[in-house]
């Protein structure tokens, strides 16, 4: 499941169960993204359960599985209601229930594979859209760095056979604190694919999923690629910058080079720092 334990909310309480005797139905009126459900039952079961998925009175999603002392699975459904009944119509009771659904619309992941001053750029934006887009912004950090980022430079290292010795990016650990990565990170469990990539959309897009069961959007670019959101967006980048949460190692360097700054008679008002394993300038 790509979404955290932190990113759900949990509901258990039967009295919302409405049971209807002459169909030997129970129904459970919930409007959520769910993810995640599990289901008891007060005996044995000889027959398979049927979970169907109702959105504004339509069936979006149907599962019919058998019974071993409980049923519990993952799916990711915007609904307005689930009804439970036995395959072969007979009546049975549950004894409790749990579903998971989501606390958010979804998530809007920062995803590049270039060098460490592109990643942190496209981290703020990211984190900018995901604030103004009502996500929650997460981000997945490869260590591998992709040559330029195009599909073009791949084909032409395998066709002229070129020998290209690239520099390695820290992992998420080295780079950022623990708490963050618990928080945000999703790094193995969502891959860069083109499907739920924004570039080239309008803001309106955006705040839509791009498709029924979408975790949300990932967004690759270091400069803003939404219509429709305003250059002033870069006044608010110094600020995502301040909240980042870095690793100890890399506080500490950073508190460095603000005391050195202090040195040149600047009053500390500006400071460099440059990660030398791919070039970044903070």
């Amino acid at each position: 499941m790509i979404f955290k334990s932190c990113d759900l909310l949990e509901l258990s309480d039967k009295n919302l169960l409405e049971f209807r005797a002459s169909e030997n139905v129970y129904e459970l009126p919930l409007c959520v993204h769910l993810e995640k459900i599990s289901f008891k039952f007060a005996e044995e079961l000889s027959s398979a359960v049927v979970f169907e998925f109702i959105k504004d009175e339509k069936l979006v999603g149907k599962e019919e599985l058998d019974f071993k002392g409980e049923i519990c699975f993952q799916i990711s459904k915007e609904i307005s209601k689930i009804r439970i009944y036995l395959a072969d119509k007979r009546a049975f009771r549950i004894l409790d229930f749990k579903v998971w659904y989501r606390k958010y619309k979804g998530l809007l992941v920062s995803i590049t594979d270039d060098g460490i001053g592109v990643r942190l750029m496209n981290m703020m934006v990211s984190w900018y859209l995901a604030g103004i887009a009502g996500y929650k912004f997460g981000f997945v950090w490869n260590p591998k760095i992709n040559p330029c980022g195009t599909d073009d430079l791949r084909d032409n290292l395998n066709k002229y056979k070129y020998n290209i010795l690239l520099p390695q990016i820290e992992n998420e650990e080295y780079i950022f604190s623990q708490s963050f990565i618990k928080e945000h990170s999703y790094t193995k469990v969502i891959a860069r694919e083109r499907k739920h990539l924004a570039r080239g959309i309008s803001l309106e897009k955006l705040q839509q999923l791009p498709f029924a069961g979408a975790f949300g959007w990932s967004y690759q670019d270091s400069g803003m690629q939404i219509q429709g959101v305003g250059q002033d967006y870069l006044l608010e980048l110094p600020k995502i910058y301040s909240q980042i949460p870095f690793s100890p190692r890399i506080t500490e360097v950073i508190n460095q080079a603000k005391t050195l700054a202090k040195d040149f008679g600047g009053g500390g008002g500006f400071y460099l720092l440059t990660l030398k394993r791919w070039r970044c300038s903070l």
